[in-house]
């Protein structure tokens, strides 16, 4: 499966956060929300997202998958800089832009 955890700077209150990830080199796309677990200790500002999807790996396949923020006026998607993020299995993989 997939599964992480987002960090967001927070000055919005009301927001959502999801990763929609594809299988299938994007012949089709899942949406999973995450949910808010609460502020990083170091930093008040940053909010902690998780998220999660269960799904069975096909051999050596690939997962490509991005982030989507929505504030309700604004949706920004983190898309690697539209190459996605791209997930083999067993593997982790840690971003950091700030």
């Amino acid at each position: 499966g997939l599964s992480g955890e987002i960090f967001v700077q927070a000055p919005v209150r009301e927001k959502s956060v999801s990763v929609v990830y594809t299988e299938d080199s994007g012949a089709t796309w899942t949406k999973v929300p995450a949910t808010f677990k609460g502020l990083a200790y170091q930093n008040p500002n940053i909010q902690i997202w998780s998220f999660q999807s269960t799904f069975k790996w096909r051999g050596e396949r690939r997962v490509e998958f991005y982030v989507v923020y929505d504030d309700g006026s604004v949706v920004c998607e983190d898309n690697n800089f539209d190459y996605n993020y791209v997930l083999k299995p067993g593997g982790t993989l840690t971003v950091e832009r700030w």
